[in-house]
């Protein structure tokens, strides 16, 4: 639905961009992430708190993308009973 305002109209309010960017952070879908955080980045109308937060975003897509491409063994195994 976001995508649909974007295309009907140019240059709607930079939010938007934050928004995508941060809908395709919760979906795993990285690059579009990144991209849409830069638009609203570059906005010259951003939200200064906004911009930290799409910069952070930017971040996590950064290391999600490199912790998926290298996995590192995960074994776990039960300590048994006596931990809580």
């Amino acid at each position: 639905p976001l995508e649909k305002v974007m295309s009907l109209q140019e240059g709607y309010k930079s939010k938007l961009y934050y928004f995508l960017a941060v809908s395709y952070w919760n979906i795993d879908e990285f690059d579009k992430s990144v991209s849409n955080a830069d638009k609203f980045i570059s906005a010259p109308d951003a939200f200064k708190d906004w911009v930290l937060d799409a910069k952070r975003i930017k971040n996590n897509c950064a290391f999600a993308k490199y912790a998926m491409q290298h996995p590192v063994p995960f074994n776990p195994f039960n300590l048994g009973d006596s931990i809580i």
